[in-house]
């Protein structure tokens, strides 16, 4: 079954709004040659296969022409649907730039379109928004363009009270500045075709691509102007929806090796989406790229564009300052930019600035906000505020039911937002300049994440946000994301961000830990270029009040002093574990099950006291609780104190330790012996006490900052087969920790 591609959108007036008849449409401003309908030159049409076409020429001036057409019926736009307008200039050198309005779109309340206020080009009819969309400035050819607008957003220059919830006319601006035909040829060179309001393409069925998609969208009675594309580059100008809830087939779509670019038109921020939904058991997939063996391969870019090239519009005074003159140019101060924004003063009284336009846009990666100063001019102490346009951003949205999204060896940029659940996979993929993915038991694997968006118009606060769903997130790799991932949920994270990377950018934490204050471990995770600050922590534990045991294993880096905590929160770092493993076999070499091991300190070099005195009164028992003031013993909680030379025998052996403390411990015996203990008593360390498993191994992990020398034995003699003592000695390296392979000897 091949996709079905629709649209919700509709047509601004169904008599006029094709642009098929020029029925409804009203000259404001008489156009060089009057607007009429054109069969050669169209796009889309149903039937009369018609654009509409007029000629505007200008002498050298801004030149304004206008035309709108009668809704039909008022119009509410507020309700999250844009506007979609088909336009061509094939004269674009003769028009004048986008910032005084060569091309635009035009909306109005009002019921006068003969109307005109302000000065060219600052001018429109009355009650209207008026957005500047290219001009000889930005774009270089004359192909046909759909142009997108939010009728919700600032618009580039607003005449009256325009109200986007009763709008009453759509229409074309235009401001030429140059003469367009001589002689007898005067073409007309400003077409318009279908001008409709909507949001979306929804895509069933299955066995589809992109060029599906497109095909279907650039049919002549189509032409919903959604799924565009230019040089083998798709450019998105909606939201594209994948599947239904009420669907009655399975809905697959699978590419690879495309490229995808959502348009930077004048749309709200959460308006370009790709989002997908299923029904009961008819799934909805969807797969870019590839994965087999291990390997991804053929996979798609989908990004925005324009974020570091932002501009100013719709400047307002705040203060007029004094001592200006009209037409002073005026520049604004503060941002990074490339071109920075100027201001023309249009009116004064008495020095004091009454109107103010735009004379140039800038070109912003930071743009400046709030109150702008400016400096040049006549005059001074002049402030204004404006409004930041331009970049596109867009939402990925895959956390309905009955729905899968894989996606691999990938590119995805400038993405406000993206939400997953455990139906997606995301393997070998890289993420740039974007914002917060919610990963709710999400796999993702061997992906990168760059430069996460902490300003607008993505503004995020974590690069991953694992919410209340544990996800998978291994082998991947954080570059300049601050704060790279947060983890809210009381799931040990050990296993699920093994050998994932975590780089500074200066600033910001790599991981922030949220909720209960439970223990946690890393296992192969390293941190570069953090230096434990408040603001530049590896691990920012902030948790409500509790203490938590944070264990760094493998080769993770030692987080001692890059751990940022929370009021009341204690944090222990167990850093850099190593494994000590003793494996016992018998005298036909199989793994010997039951094997009784002691491996102790061999002397006072390493990590371990070795039969460091106890003074008197050192051992005191209460119940079942025995404490030990040792002064300096530098062991932890869980390891092996082996207790000597206690006249109570109770007190001696091997014990696990706990409720450690610089100079204490305590340990549990289910004995009764006489409080305080006397003798001469020695304390050593241990690493191992115990009994092999049916693996024939007994094994620790635990960290050393010294190389500790160890020695002990290996025994079996309680039951039959009886074994001789074993003695066993080596050193635990402090990276690579200790392997001790022992075959016993019978004891005939």
């Amino acid at each position: 079954m091949a996709i079905t591609v629709t649209s919700d959108q509709t047509l601004v007036n169904t008599t006029g709004g094709d642009a098929e008849v020029i029925t409804n449409w009203t000259v404001a401003a008489a156009w060089s040659t009057a607007p009429v309908t054109d069969g050669d030159m169209y796009l889309q049409s149903t039937t009369a296969l018609s654009c509409i076409g007029g000629r505007a020429s200008g002498g050298g001036t801004a030149t304004m022409f206008w035309d709108h057409l009668t809704t039909g019926a008022t119009l509410d736009l507020t309700t999250g649907n844009h506007v979609f307008f088909w336009i061509k200039c094939i004269t674009i050198p003769a028009m004048d730039a986008r910032v005084r309005g060569a091309i635009g779109l035009s909306l109005s309340s009002g019921t006068d379109v003969t109307t005109l206020s302000g000065t060219v080009p600052w001018n429109g009819i009355g009650v209207s928004k008026q957005w500047f969309l290219t001009g000889n400035d930005v774009d270089t050819t004359s192909g046909w363009v759909c142009y997108v607008v939010d009728p919700t957003s600032v618009a580039n220059l607003t005449i009256g009270s325009a109200n986007m919830a009763a709008v009453v006319r759509a229409g074309i601006r235009v401001n030429v500045i140059n003469g367009v035909g001589a002689g007898s040829f005067k073409p007309k060179n400003i077409l318009w075709d279908a001008i409709r309001y909507g949001t979306k393409l929804t895509i069933t069925g299955s066995t589809g691509t992109f060029e599906d998609i497109y095909t279907a969208d650039n049919m002549t009675a189509n032409q919903y102007g959604i799924l565009r594309k230019s040089s083998g580059v798709y450019l998105g100008g909606g939201k594209l929806i994948f599947g239904t809830t009420g669907q009655a087939a399975v809905c697959t779509v699978t590419d690879t090796k495309q490229t995808l670019v959502w348009q930077d038109f004048p749309v709200a921020s959460t308006f370009y989406q790709i989002e997908l939904v299923g029904a009961g058991s008819f799934a909805t997939t969807v797969t870019l790229g590839a994965y087999s063996g291990g390997l991804t391969s053929g996979g798609c870019i989908i990004k925005g564009v324009g974020l570091d090239s932002r501009r100013l519009i719709a400047p307002v005074i705040v203060a007029g300052g004094t001592g200006y003159t009209a037409n002073d140019i005026l520049t604004v101060s503060g941002g990074t930019s490339t071109i920075t924004a100027q201001f023309r003063v249009q009116t004064v009284s008495g020095g004091v600035i009454t109107a103010i336009v735009m004379e140039r846009e800038g070109s912003y990666s930071v743009p400046p906000t709030g109150t702008l100063s400016v400096t040049g001019g006549t005059g001074s102490g002049a402030t204004f505020t404006a409004t930041v346009e331009g970049g596109s951003i867009w939402t990925l949205t895959a956390s309905a039911a009955n729905q899968t999204l894989n996606i691999y060896g990938s590119t995805l940029s400038e993405m406000l937002s993206a939400a997953l659940v455990s139906t997606t996979t995301w393997r070998g993929n890289t993420i740039t300049n974007s914002g917060t993915i919610t990963a709710n038991g999400t796999l993702i694997d061997s992906c990168t994440f760059q430069d996460l968006r902490t300003t607008t118009p993505i503004s995020a606060t974590y690069q991953v946000d694992a919410v209340t769903n544990v996800p998978t997130l291994t082998n991947c790799k954080f570059v300049n994301c601050a704060t790279a991932l947060r983890w809210p949920m009381a799931f040990d994270p050990n296993g699920k961000l093994d050998d994932t990377t975590f780089i500074s950018g200066g600033t910001g934490h790599a991981i922030e830990f949220t909720g209960a204050p439970t223990s946690r471990t890393l296992t192969d995770v390293v941190f570069s270029g953090y230096s434990g600050s408040s603001t530049d922590a590896a691990v920012y534990v902030n948790t409500s009040a509790g203490s938590m045991t944070l264990t760094c294993s493998g080769t993770t880096t030692d987080l001692t002093g890059l751990v940022r905590v929370a009021a009341g929160v204690t944090v222990t770092v167990v850093a850099g574990l190593v494994t000590t493993i003793v494996n016992v076999k018998d005298h036909n070499g199989d793994n010997l099950l039951d094997a009784r091991v002691l491996l102790e300190a061999s002397d006072g070099t390493g990590n371990f006291p070795y039969y460091a005195a106890l003074g008197a009164g050192a051992i005191t028992r209460s119940g079942a609780t025995v404490s030990v003031a040792h002064t300096s013993h530098t062991m932890k909680n869980d390891d092996i104190v082996v207790i000597r030379g206690a006249t109570q025998v109770e007190y001696n052996g091997p014990h696990v330790i706990s409720n450690v403390s610089a100079n204490a411990y305590d340990y549990t015996i289910s004995d009764t012996p006489a409080s305080p203990a006397t003798g001469t008593i020695t304390a050593t360390g241990a690493i191992l006490s115990g009994l092999t498993n049916a693996s024939g191994n007994i094994s620790r992990d635990r960290s050393f900052t010294l190389a500790t020398p160890v020695s002990g034995r290996v025994r079996k003699s309680t039951a039959s087969p009886r074994y001789k003592d074993f003695p066993i000695a080596g050193t635990i390296s402090t990276t690579a920790g200790l392997s001790i392979n022992v075959q016993l000897i019978l004891d005939e």
